[in-house]
């Protein structure tokens, strides 16, 4: 038998990647689990599927950390920097700590851009030398 998680990472797919309507997704996910009187699953394959779903809005939100409030022309070069186009959300966080660039997270990759960073591949190169 199928598990909750397994029949909404399915239901997902078939929405997100494989480009089915989610009314039809929906209905045959209904269709299933009148079949198959598994109407105790559906709580858990709904409660699966918002998780991926806030899972899939975090990722394909940039996130930006710098040490101080940046302009509307440095936040469209980290844009252009990450590869996102210029309307993907973006969630912009100053942290102190940071004394220079920025930090950004982007579909899962991490861009450390900060001063801090290249000082350390700076010295890092230094000492191959």
């Amino acid at each position: 038998m199928l598990s909750a998680r397994h029949i909404a990472q399915s239901l997902h797919t078939l929405v997100t990647k494989e480009g089915h309507k989610a009314q039809d997704v929906a209905n045959w996910f209904v269709g299933y689990v009148q079949m198959h009187d598994r109407e105790d699953q559906i709580h858990d394959v709904v409660r699966y599927l918002e998780a991926l779903e806030k899972r899939e809005e975090k990722e394909n939100t940039l996130h930006i950390k710098t040490a101080y409030d940046v302009s509307d022309a440095t936040r469209n070069a980290i844009v252009d920097h990450v590869d996102a186009s210029q309307d993907t959300p973006v969630e912009l966080n100053e942290d102190a700590s940071l004394i220079g660039g920025f930090i950004a997270e982007y579909k899962g990759v991490r861009y450390n851009a900060t001063l801090k960073n290249e000082l350390k591949k700076l010295r890092f190169s230094l000492e191959r030398m």
